[in-house]
């Protein structure tokens, strides 16, 4: 099978993150800059398409409703039951925000003005969602602490 694919696909398929750290291992920093910026259509091995996810993935330009979907990834994977409810680490739920803008190269979001990139600049109200879960109620669970998963997905629905 032919996958043809530009860099800035890869990148508003919120890949680009592993596309770097597995295909693009061998390169520095300038070079990948610059394969960014020549957005350049190439094939891509079925193989590293697989590897990345590229399969599996559906493309949309709402980049707010791809933020909904990877948090609440983070939080169906990453939630552990304690005394009949669900509770998520409060500092990952945070990190995985931070995990997600970092999936998007900054000469990406320098250079490009694109209905992804203003998409992605105008998600509304996220330092209001933040704060709503550094607010929340905490639950020291062994010695970390957690907050119920019920309110996170209420604010992660939030995010528009």
């Amino acid at each position: 099978m032919k996958i043809l694919i530009k860099p800035s696909e890869i990148i508003e398929r919120c890949l680009w993150d592993e596309y770097e750290r597995y295909c693009l291992s061998k390169l520095n920093k300038a070079q990948i800059n610059q394969i960014i910026l020549n957005d350049e259509e190439f094939e891509i091995s079925e193989k590293d398409a697989f590897v990345i996810n590229l399969t599996n993935v559906i493309y949309t330009d709402n980049v707010a409703y791809k933020l909904q979907q990877y948090l609440k990834s983070c939080v169906m994977n990453k939630s552990f039951e304690y005394n009949k409810s669900n509770y998520m680490q409060k500092d990952m739920i945070l990190m995985s925000i931070d995990d997600f803008y970092k999936k998007f190269p900054k000469i990406y979001l320098e250079h490009y003005d694109n209905e992804f990139t203003d998409g992605l600049k105008n998600i509304k109200d996220i330092n209001k969602i933040i704060s709503k879960i550094q607010n929340l109620k905490e639950t020291i669970i062994q010695d970390i602490p957690c907050v119920v998963c019920g309110p996170l997905i209420k604010f992660i629905n939030e995010i528009k």
